[in-house]
């Protein structure tokens, strides 16, 4: 068995991150945040470092430090679902 590093899919040029335990929520110069996360995905069986855009408008950061957006956030790829407040990640 291999030991291949999992790829890394994160969208280059973002200016901060933080860490909010399962999840580092990127943020972008022009206001695009990204969920970046371990992403298991059951349909091609593959796992890799995923940051998915939220859809704004549909979610509302209410605020940057520390980081909270509503409503919850899913990554359609692998089910991750969960909400992001008070700079927490809360599994749902």
């Amino acid at each position: 068995m291999s030991n291949q590093a999992i790829p890394d899919l994160t969208p280059p040029g973002f200016t901060r991150s933080v860490d909010h335990g399962r999840v580092h929520s990127l943020h972008y110069p022009d206001g695009t945040i990204r969920i970046r996360h371990e992403c298991h995905r059951p349909r091609d069986g593959r796992t890799l470092i995923h940051a998915p855009t939220l859809t704004i408008p549909g979610h509302v950061v209410v605020s940057t430090a520390p980081v909270t957006i509503s409503p919850s956030i899913l990554c359609e790829d692998c089910g991750l679902h969960g909400f992001l407040s008070d700079g927490i990640w809360r599994d749902c």
